[in-house]
């Protein structure tokens, strides 16, 4: 077809020019137009009654192809633009029956007879989408709190505008009203407090948080005292050795009647007596950098703090007795973090202080400290969950005392470092047995009882250690705990001692295994005793997840391919340093020998992958999350993921051409794109 074949239809309605006459032609070519002219215009009238019977049966598509029609026959009368602006607005799209008015108000001549009603109909859009409808005033107020709100989730800047507090009245009153109350925020460019915060002041009372820097000589009293901050029941504030003290504590003492949490991070100048006297009501204190003196008075002691996080501190050489001053100082501790102890005497000693604690990290710190500080509650005595990180004065008898005195708590137990050999020991482990080598006084703690010891422990994990001692005490508390459900080792742990403890734990569902390298024999032969034992049980193994961090190539560990016999294992972790060619055959050993294989991850530290290596990943019949993180994979191997018809989630790392994305997208439900890390 050519270009004179497209024909402007309304030129078909126009008097054609007559230059030459055969006969009647003229008159008889004038009344076939006329009759042209009334049928197209009898075409029009339907076309445009149908238009609306499909709209008001919510044929919009339908609909809008026909108004289209008439505005095609008909591109200068008001009733093609009329017909689709009306259907627009009755989908609620006022926008786009503003757009289709106005251009039929600029085509269309002022003595059409539909002119006027094309106006009216324009500025009733026009009307109707500059209307907000303010559903937040009209929704149930727990409704409003409990679901709209929590998304929200804003987070203002002392210096903000705090646009959604001005929505209207409505809104404003709504989200005060929440529990949560408000968060402000202040950087590090404030140099002054004392005015400029407009917002933060004018809202003070509905302030629940306030995360601060204070460098050099910002003062907080200078804010405190500007307006009433009597809902702030969180701080978290950053200082330097600048930050004056006085005005420091001044601060923090005008608050201090609704102060429960507070987090302080570099206050060198500060004492943490100060803090705890300046604070009464404190609940729970984070704080990192500052001096650990405690009040003169053995007797004064902070019964309302339940949460203590200590990290590094500014006095050198604490002693074993100031420690023990200080833990006798929180009778009420449910959770503690302390970073500068050195002796491992702490663990045999904090029953005496803190006997309702439930966590406990040991020279280390959690990442998600204040979460966690609303759900644990004192039922029973006991610690529930250990975090310990050994130093050089740790300990055999103290480390075992600290099991047996939370044999009937203890869930959880995460142990990273070192446990030195005392040769003057009371006891030693034999076989996975406790040994006497002297005479217990008879105030000591006897841990030898029949029976398992610890029935309530599921998780367990021993990292960078393997030393003489590490190993028999692993031994032992595998021994000792047959509920134990999830474990992290590293290789050099499981010697056959160990795979021999870990052969009959009937729950065990996840291993993670660290810093394989699969050379030491003895590791392989602890490790295929443990993995063969498991390959036995076949459908009845209770092995579901298995995690290997790799140091080397996957296809120079001895023992990998036994991974791809466990008919039941669900989920799989694979971090490598590199992969070659020769691992596509692990891979497609794994996808056969795995039928039940439902999850797989992958992280590579080389950039690339070889082409080819995810083509096995196509046995995979079951495999419904996938999550590779490695920066480049090649557009072959992109396809074969797109070819995956059980995935149903896809996390990447690596950089997809825009194309591949959408072919990903639209055959995988859920696709996610991680540039730095796999999450």
């Amino acid at each position: 077809m050519t270009n004179k074949d497209y024909i402007d239809w309304s030129t078909l309605l126009k008097d054609p020019t007559i230059t030459a006459e055969h006969r009647n032609g003229k008159s008889r070519i004038v009344a076939a137009t006329e009759i042209l002219q009334q049928t197209v215009n009898q075409l029009a009238r339907v076309l445009n009654e149908r238009a609306r019977l499909l709209a008001n049966s919510a044929q919009f598509k339908t609909a809008l192809r026909d108004a289209a029609v008439i505005r095609a026959l008909f591109p200068r009368s008001s009733l093609g633009y009329l017909c689709t602006g009306d259907i627009y607005c009755q989908q609620g799209y006022y926008a786009a029956a503003i757009a289709i008015y106005d251009q039929g108000l600029k085509t269309v001549p002022r003595s059409n007879p539909y002119y006027p009603q094309m106006q009216r109909h324009c500025l009733t859009a026009v009307a109707n989408n500059n209307k907000r409808i303010d559903f937040i005033s009209r929704l149930p107020l727990d409704v409003v709190i409990t679901n709209i709100v929590p998304r929200i989730n804003p987070e203002y800047f002392s210096e903000s505008s705090c646009d959604i507090l001005y929505v209207s009245r409505a809104w404003r009153e709504r989200i005060l009203k929440q529990p949560n109350g408000l968060v402000f925020k202040f950087g590090p460019h404030v140099t002054i407090l004392k005015h400029g915060h407009d917002q933060l002041i004018r809202f003070a009372p509905y302030v629940r948080k306030l995360d601060g820097i204070l460098l050099n000589d910002v003062r907080l009293d200078d804010l405190f005292s500007q307006a009433d901050f009597s809902n702030l029941k969180h701080i978290d504030l950053n200082c330097n050795y600048n930050t004056p003290p006085y005005p420091f504590l001044k601060g923090l003492e005008v608050i201090s009647g609704s102060l429960t949490h507070l987090t302080l991070s570099g206050c060198f100048f500060i004492e943490l007596r100060d803090i705890l006297q300046s604070c009464p009501n404190l609940v729970s204190l984070k704080a990192d950098g500052i001096d650990p003196t405690m009040p003169s008075s053995p007797s004064i002691r902070f019964p309302n703090i339940t949460h203590l996080s200590l990290g590094d501190a500014t006095k050198l050489d604490i002693t074993n007795e100031e420690i023990a001053d200080i833990l006798s100082r929180f009778p009420s501790l449910l959770w503690l973090e302390i970073l500068f102890v050195n002796d491992s005497i702490v663990l045999a000693i904090l029953d005496e202080f803190c006997p309702y604690l439930k966590v406990l990290y040991y020279r280390c710190l959690s990442a998600d400290f204040h979460q966690a500080t609303e759900y644990i509650l004192p039922k029973e005595k006991g610690i529930t969950t250990a975090h310990l990180r050994r130093s050089a004065n740790c300990f055999p008898d103290d480390l075992i005392k600290f099991m047996f005195l939370n044999r009937h708590s203890l869930e959880e137990l995460y142990i990273d470092g070192e446990i030195m050999m005392d040769d003057h020991a009371l006891w030693e482990i034999s076989n996975g047995r406790l040994e006497q080598r002297r005479v217990l006084n008879p105030l000591d703690l006897d841990p030898r009882q029949s029976g398992p010891l610890f029935t309530r422990l599921v998780d367990l994990c021993f990292v960078e250690s393997a030393t003489t001692f590490d190993v028999p005490f692993a031994q032992w508390i595998l021994l000792n705990a047959p509920n134990v459900k999830s474990i992290e080792l590293d290789e050099a742990f499981i010697q056959p001692e160990v795979s021999n403890a870990m052969i009959p734990l009937k729950h065990l569902s996840k291993l993670e295994i660290n810093f394989v390298s699969g050379t030491s024999d003895s590791v392989n032969i602890g490790i295929k005793q443990f993995l063969n034992h498991h390959i036995a049980l076949g459908d009845d193994s209770t092995l579901e997840h298995i995690i290997v961090n790799m140091g080397r190539c996957m296809s120079r560990v001895k023992w990998i391919r036994l991974l791809a016999r466990f008919k039941g294992l669900k989920k799989l972790e694979l971090n490598v340093s590199t992969m070659t060619p020769t691992c596509r055959s692990i891979f497609e050993d794994i996808g056969y020998g795995c039928p039940a294989l439902e999850e797989l991850w992958l992280t590579v530290d080389d950039t690339e992958l070889d082409q080819g290596l995810l083509a096995p990943l196509r046995q995979f019949s079951s495999l419904k999350r996938l999550a590779i993180g490695v920066d480049t994979i090649s557009k072959a191997d992109l396809h074969t993921l797109a070819s995956l018809s059980s995935l149903e989630r896809l996390v990447l790392k690596c950089n997809v051409p825009d194309d591949i994305l959408v072919l990903l997208k639209s055959r995988i439900p859920k696709v996610y794109m991680y540039q730095s890390q796999i999450v």
